[in-house]
């Protein structure tokens, strides 16, 4: 199971779309924070920290792909 952590200041750039999604499916643990130290990318992109790794994409949609591969 891959763990994903997701800020929630990041929501307002489409990241709650992201948790949702995947949340539906039993691969991933998804984990919300107040902050996860990223603060200026995370008012440029939607982003997460995948396993650890911090990985964006230019909109939520396309990140749940990245997310995905």
């Amino acid at each position: 199971m891959k763990k994903v952590d997701i800020c929630e200041c990041n929501f307002v750039l489409g990241t709650e779309k992201v948790k949702d999604e995947l949340e539906k499916s039993n691969d991933f643990e998804v984990e919300v924070h107040g902050c996860l130290g990223h603060c200026g990318e995370c008012c440029e992109t939607p982003f997460v920290l995948l396993d650890g790794e911090f990985v964006s994409s230019d909109s939520a949609e396309n990140l749940i792909e990245e997310i995905k591969k």
